[in-house]
């Protein structure tokens, strides 16, 4: 009884931790959608983490066609509009 409690408690401290980190992340990610100003050092390890998150795991291209995603007419009125 006492053992389950504290491997409960164990891992519901590890979630909300893990939780945490996701969340700057995500802070981190869409910050530079804000308009914000930052010193030099901060905009350098921004920057550098947005770099390091936004990094494509799996190719589009093989990725696209298995959910379903067809871009091949967004590609066409591309094209009719810059002719």
């Amino acid at each position: 009884m006492v053992s389950q409690l504290a491997i409960n408690t164990f891992l519901a401290v590890s979630l909300v931790h893990i939780l945490n980190l996701v969340n700057a992340l995500q802070v981190v990610c869409f910050m530079s959608m804000l308009n914000l100003r930052f010193p030099a050092n901060a905009q350098f390890f921004a920057f550098s983490i947005m770099q390091i998150v936004n990094v494509d795991i799996l190719d589009p291209d093989l990725i696209n066609p298995m959910l379903g995603l067809n871009f091949q007419r967004d590609y066409e009125l591309i094209n009719i509009w810059q002719e």
